[in-house]
């Protein structure tokens, strides 16, 4: 049997001799009239035995920053001013290659060395014109190479960009140069990159229907390398303070979602009326206030005990039968 349906049937057999009901506006008064919905609030107060079983957990909510921002898929590119090609001054063969691919290079460091055909001639060597690392490595040694042919690749990787594509949209226009931006990537979870938008291409791609946005980032770890795929946000507008909750704290369906309030060990449910989402939180345009306990964990069990009249210690009533006339210990009727 599921963990959490057997926690709830021994407790409610136990506890509903304790659980007692309240309508909004009795017991404290959080003013839940201004709240949407909130005539149907309901509030149970239950055991502490009760409550350990169901290992009931909260967070106290607080208000969150947050800022508007646009959300792009991102693939990660080589700076085409860090990239540098090395070819072939004239018609040889290979003799001598000296690097690795992959290696870290210094700007003048020797990387091959070829024989041209030419009767005569000595070796040539070819240097790095850039620091880096090379990307690419296109020859073997005793290979024939002609003039102008690409060899190798060296690229500084110390700053990277980040393309993002967007789809055409009015959030398009909110994006500007020089905004702040963050980037996340699938191999590297939880890693979080800063950058800035250094490029906004204006032309839309026919086939696909996207703009392309790019963002300068600090690549000093070595851990961005070409291709990696991930997502970007770009930050467009001021910060502003929202009431916020885990999303695990939210019930019910649209239109009728709900969250449980804890006060000691009183549960109130409330009808929410939910704003943006932000992450993992949801912002609550009504229904709750800065400072209060929301139940983030046992809230699905909390919606199936459901308060029983006349059954609550505090108020000293006996149990009724079926015409409404209350029974003492011993079973006269009054």
């Amino acid at each position: 049997m599921n963990k959490w349906i057997r926690i709830f049937l021994v407790s409610h057999a136990l506890m509903s001799p304790f659980i007692s009901s309240a309508w909004a506006g009795a017991g404290h008064d959080h003013g839940e009239g201004s709240f949407a919905g909130s005539a149907g609030a309901t509030t149970l107060t239950l055991p502490q035995e009760t409550i350990n079983n169901l290992e009931i957990q909260t967070v106290v909510v607080d208000l969150m920053p947050v800022q508007d921002t646009v959300k792009l898929v991102a693939q990660m590119k080589l700076l085409p001013e860090k990239q540098a090609l090395i070819s072939a001054r004239a018609q040889g063969r290979i003799s001598d290659i000296r690097v690795k691919l992959g290696e870290a290079i210094s700007k003048g460091q020797v990387l091959m060395s070829f024989e041209p055909i030419t009767v005569g001639s000595t070796p040539i060597t070819l240097n790095s014109p850039t620091s880096g690392v090379l990307t690419q490595q296109n020859v073997v040694v005793g290979q024939t190479v002609n003039v102008g042919e690409a060899l190798m690749e060296v690229a500084d990787r110390s700053q990277m960009l980040a393309k993002g594509l967007t789809y055409e949209s009015k959030d398009l226009g909110k994006i500007r140069i020089n905004q702040t931006a963050t980037l996340t990537l699938d191999s590297l979870p939880g890693k979080i990159f800063k950058g800035i938008v250094q490029r906004i291409d204006p032309a839309l791609d026919e086939k696909d229907r996207t703009f392309a946005i790019y963002v300068l980032v600090d690549n000093r770890e070595a851990l961005l390398l070409p291709h990696l795929q991930g997502d970007m946000e770009i930050v467009t507008g001021n910060a502003e303070a929202i009431l916020a909750v885990p999303e695990r704290a939210i019930l019910g369906t649209i239109g009728n979602h709900f969250i449980y309030v804890k006060d000691g060990t009183t549960f109130q449910k409330r009808n929410v009326e939910l704003g943006i989402r932000k992450g993992s939180k949801r912002e609550i345009i009504s229904g709750m206030y800065p400072g209060e306990a929301v139940v983030v964990q046992g809230n699905y069990q909390l919606q199936y005990m459901t308060p029983e009249r006349n059954m609550t210690p505090e108020s000293g009533s006996k149990p009724h039968d079926d015409h409404g006339r209350s029974h003492d210990d011993h079973g006269h009727q009054h």
